[in-house]
């Protein structure tokens, strides 16, 4: 028989070691063994890997038909990479699988790109009775990158570029147990995740009234001051100038006037002087990286000088479980599957990166399914790019930016990506930048994310399309049976779901679906600071238009359902409850946000969407009718496209009229106020509201 000729590969991947290796076939199986378990012979996921890049490269004339499964056992693991050319799969049905094993009392193994730092290495700090201290030089590491100097775009996530190493946990455990760099004011001892806050007086300005920095409250003074004199790289962390958006910088000496007229010494300088954020009166901000402030359990703090490491854990060392055993990332990506076909991940967990969990850029087929990820600098699985792929029945947790990233399709050619996301629970997102860090980041075409649960963000549970969705856009997608609860506790002028129209993508980003949908306790819960609160539930901001929003269900919201300006959005068959406002309704088109029908682009010229380049939202959908899908576009949009000729829509008196837009069928119940438009603006503005009640569900 020919022994390469089979219906199925498995091979089994075990922590083992001593054991002699053995192989035969069995039933048409290639069974590879190792030590005391059924199906094992490598030590590690790579050498499985490679003897099955030989495998494959010395049988090339050979058929192999089905899937290949690599199956890995009770362990810890280390990176894996894979190569497009060498590693991917052949067909959508000629997978190569790895899975966790999962069976047998085995528990789920680990694919970890930090390193254990184990209950030997630490001891008490001397002193203290709960600080304990480890040195990684000893251990040959490095406390590698750093917190920036000034945090970047609004809706950037700088670890991604600075990729300080973090502590983690070796498990997946409570928000309460989880490392955080030591700060001050401490977070909700129950619930760390839910940030307190300082206030800033205002800012401090140097004498030519730039803004260089903030004026501490007076009874925070004196503390703020003994960060400056004895910390070794003091950061502070706030919402400087929106209640919507957040950054880090690095604090300096203290010197210089300020508008309040406080003694200069009473004064917190950024290191960047007038290049860092502005600063409004009243901001809150929280200090950063700071080892006089360690006193809570679950804290941390990194030297770069010494390379010592300070930690308070949540349990007493004497007590340490194998989860509990602190782990410092130390690589970027856990598991890199860029550029590959046909891969399946499933039954494991993924940890420790100081950037990405799971990375699939420009990927085709890949599966990710019952994988564990959590303890990630920016993301747990990036799938950018890619096209028929699937992130299902996963968790994720405890990342420092984004849950989950899913980007397929093309709003250009209007290439659909096919990708689903479905199943998936998110919770405890953005827990190095708090705003713009979604549960699910989403752009792309003809994808489907459904069944998620998507928990506990200070900022958006989902974000993406129009101007968050860069080139891939939003168009065709849908959204289904999907729960939101405790989004957007700690910010303002924002949504649990949220997608914008700003930089010409608000007639560009239409045929989306919004269905089917809980959305729990979608309130602000944490104070602001340099604005009035307004939180949404689902937010369609600065005229997103073509949305069809329907039989979702809002609970104990501030506002649930928001169209700012758009047009031909359809509202209907919802149920609100226990809801401030349910429907809010407003003309900004007309108003503050006021543009022409007849506009254009820079020059004259093209207008491309979300180019930073041009704001002109007749101009974009232009654009696209006189792109390579022109045709599809005129034909699949024929509404939307037709609203540019419409004087109903819009003229160069009135600006852009929010009209076609359907408010119809809602139910409300114990709601202060149902529409806050008036029946007479709604009229005008060529749209409708009708027939939603006041009826509570039984």
């Amino acid at each position: 028989a020919d022994a390469m000729r089979f219906s199925w590969i498995t091979i089994a991947v075990v922590a083992l070691v001593g054991a002699s290796a053995s192989e035969e076939f069995v039933h048409g199986q290639l069974a590879l063994h190792v030590g005391n378990c059924q199906v094992c012979r490598y030590q590690t996921i790579e050498a499985a890997r490679d003897y099955l890049r030989s495998s494959r490269a010395t049988s090339a004339s050979k058929q192999i038909q089905g899937n290949i499964e690599i199956i890995i056992h009770e362990g810890t693991y280390g990176p894996l990479v894979l190569d497009p050319t060498l590693d991917s799969g052949a067909a959508a049905d000629q997978r190569i699988v790895y899975k966790g094993y999962n069976r047998d009392g085995e528990g789920r193994p680990v694919i970890s790109a930090g390193v254990a730092i184990p209950a030997e290495q630490w001891q008490l700090k001397q002193g203290s009775t709960q600080i304990l201290i480890a040195n990684l030089t000893r251990m040959a590491l490095s406390p590698g990158g750093s917190l920036p100097d000034s945090g970047g775009t609004i809706d950037t996530c700088d670890q991604a570029t600075n990729l300080k190493a973090q502590l983690f946990l070796t498990g997946a455990t409570s928000d309460a147990a989880q490392p955080r760099l030591a700060r001050y004011p401490n977070g909700n001892p129950a619930h760390p995740n839910q940030w307190n806050f300082l206030h800033a007086v205002g800012p401090a300005f140097d004498a030519q009234r730039k803004v260089v920095g903030l004026v501490p409250a007076a009874g925070d003074a004196a503390r703020v001051l003994r960060w400056l004199a004895t910390e070794e790289a003091p950061f502070v962390h706030g919402y400087w100038e929106w209640d919507w958006a957040d950054s880090i910088v690095r604090a300096a000496a203290t010197s210089g006037s300020n508008a309040s007229g406080a003694p200069a010494a009473a004064v917190l300088r950024w290191a960047v002087g007038s290049a860092g954020p502005q600063v409004k009166k009243n901001a809150r901000y929280i200090g950063l990286n700071l080892l006089s402030e360690l006193d809570a359990p679950g804290e941390y703090y990194v030297s770069h000088t010494s390379g010592m490491v300070h930690y308070q854990p949540a349990v007493p060392l004497s007590q340490w479980g194998a989860a509990d055993v602190p782990v410092l990332s130390v690589n970027a990506t856990a598991v890199q599957l860029d550029g590959v076909a046909h891969i399946t991940l499933s039954g494991v967990a993924v940890a420790h990166a100081t950037s990405t969990g799971i990375s699939a850029h420009n990927v085709v087929g890949v599966v990710v399914e019952d994988v564990d990820v959590y303890g990630h600098g920016v993301v747990g699985i990036d799938l950018t790019n890619a096209t028929d792929s699937v992130v299902a029945a996963s968790s994720v947790q405890n990342v420092g930016c984004v849950g989950i990233r899913a980007h397929c399709g093309n709003a250009r050619t209007l290439s659909p990506g096919n990708c689903t996301v479905s199943g998936n629970t998110v919770t405890r997102m953005a827990q190095y930048k708090r705003t713009y860090q979604p549960g699910i980041h989403w752009a792309g075409v003809g994808n489907t994310y459904a069944h998620n649960t998507l928990t506990d963000s200070p900022h958006n549970c989902v974000l993406g399309g129009g101007n968050e969705g860069a080139s891939w856009g939003g168009v065709d997608n849908l959204f289904e049976y999907n729960t939101l609860d405790n989004c957007a506790f700690e910010s303002s002028d924002t949504g649990a779901f949220y997608t914008c129209g700003q930089q010409a993508t608000a007639f560009v980003n239409p045929g989306n679906t919004l269905r089917h949908s809980l959305f729990r306790n979608i309130q602000n819960t944490g104070g602001s600071g340099v604005q009035g609160i307004t939180i949404q539930a689902v937010y369609l901001d600065d005229q997103m238009s073509g949305w069809d929003i329907y039989n979702n269900t809002f609970v104990n919201c501030t506002t649930g359902t928001f169209v700012g300006g758009g047009r031909l959005n359809a509202v209907h068959d919802n149920y609100y409850e226990d809801v401030g406002v349910a429907h809010h309704f407003d003309n900004r088109g007309m108003g503050w946000e006021k543009g022409l029908p007849n506009c254009t682009g820079p020059g004259g010229g093209a207008c491309v969407p979300n180019s930073g380049a041009c704001t002109c939202n007749p101009a974009a959908l232009t654009y696209e009718r006189d792109g390579p899908a022109g045709a599809t576009w005129e034909h699949r949009y024929s509404a939307l496209v037709a609203t540019l000729d419409d004087a109903r829509c819009g003229t160069a008196t009135l600006g852009m009229v929010p009209c076609y837009n359907s408010v119809v069928d809602n139910r409300f119940c114990r709601v202060t106020t149902g529409i806050d438009a008036s029946a007479a603006d709604i009229a005008a503005w060529h749209s409708t509201a009708r027939n939603n009640t006041d009826a509570c569900r039984p």
